[in-house]
Formats: C-alpha cells, structure tokens, sequence
C-alpha cells in the first residue's frame, strides 16, 4: 500500500519506506520488485530499507543481489540494523555481538547500512510519565 502510494504521489515520506521487520528470505523477492516500482516511477529517488537482526540476514541478503542483480538499484540494498533495546522479541544485542553485526554490514559489497532502528515495546504498559523517563534513557544509554 505505502509503495502504492510512492509511485502515485512520487514525494516523501510515500518513497521512503523500512520494512518495518527483521527480513527473511522469502521475502526477498517481493521487497525487490516493490523497490524496482518504486524506483522507476519516483526517477531513482525510492528506497526500500530491509531491517537486519542476525549474521545469517547479511549473507542471504548478500548472495541474493549476487544472484538477482538489477539496474535499478545498484547501490544495493539499505540496512537499518535492529537493536534490541529492552523487550527481547527482535534485534541484536547492544554490544560487541551487535558491533560485529554493523561491521558485516559496513563490510558489505552489497548493502549500505543507513542507521539503526529500535521500537520499545516494553514501555507500552507504563503509566506515569517519570517511569517513562526511565525508560527512555535506558534506550538511549544503551545505543
């Protein structure tokens, strides 16, 4: 629907989308030729972002431009590195396991990694506003 709305309106934020998930393989395949439409009808000005949370992401991605190389996007893919910051569901640690992870990806032929991505989704139950602020400069610290 978002990359819909990219080709018919051809300005941000429609032409600036994260898949907002950790990427799978299967994936793949949909999230390029969403790119390529978005691309050709926003005169290369489209990106798609793939989250990555795990080593196992950077080399599928990796052997998947390898083999599904396209005109469209030579830059490769954009990485937005999921972190972890509290609630335990997805991202790579905030540490040297997650540091290693950026460096893949930094290290990359194929993929640029544009920034980091966190959701804190443990602080849906709080209730004041001071617990909140706690909770945030964990998150913040921990980036």
């Amino acid at each position: 629907m978002v990359v819909k709305l990219g080709c018919e309106y051809k300005r941000k934020p429609f032409t600036d989308v994260i898949f907002g998930i950790p990427i799978c393989k299967s994936k793949l395949l949909s999230i390029q030729s969403m790119l390529e439409e978005l691309t050709s009808a926003t005169d290369g000005e489209g990106c798609i972002h793939v989250l990555v949370d795990n080593p196992q992401q950077v080399v599928f991605l990796e052997e998947f431009v390898e083999q599904h190389a396209s005109d469209e996007n030579p830059q490769g893919w954009s990485v937005f590195l999921k972190l972890d910051t509290g609630y335990h569901r997805a991202g790579t640690t905030c540490d040297e396991v997650g540091v290693k992870l950026a460096c893949q990806v930094i290290n990359s032929a194929h993929l640029v990694l544009k920034g980091l991505y966190t959701h804190c989704g443990h602080s849906y139950n709080i209730q004041d506003s001071k617990a909140m602020k706690v909770t945030t400069n964990q998150d913040h610290s921990m980036i």
